[in-house]
């Protein structure tokens, strides 16, 4: 599942592969062997990309408890407690 993940989110980073310095966020499904993206947000800061999934969690009345959450940056422990509220179980960070 988490290759599936990262091999789709390579596929989404479209602003980062024009011009860099951006992060990328994204809230997936959590299948077996494989991960569908639901929302991919890409931003200089990590935390208004988190901000932005968060929002279209509320938005469209998505359910975090059986999702992925997925950054390409470091996690802070402001990013894990958005994360907590948000309710999901699964943190991904493809940094340190």
């Amino acid at each position: 599942t988490l290759y599936a993940l990262l091999d789709a989110v390579r596929r989404h980073e479209t602003i980062y592969k024009a011009a860099g310095a951006v992060h990328g966020c994204a809230l997936a499904t959590n299948g077996e062997g494989s991960a569908e993206i639901l929302a991919f947000v890409e931003d200089v800061g990590r935390h208004n990309a988190v901000d932005a999934i968060a929002g279209r969690m509320w938005l469209d009345d998505i359910d975090g408890s059986d999702k992925i959450f997925y950054t390409t940056g470091r996690l802070t422990s402001e990013m894990v407690i958005k994360a907590a509220q948000m309710r999901i179980p699964f943190l991904v960070s493809r940094s340190g």
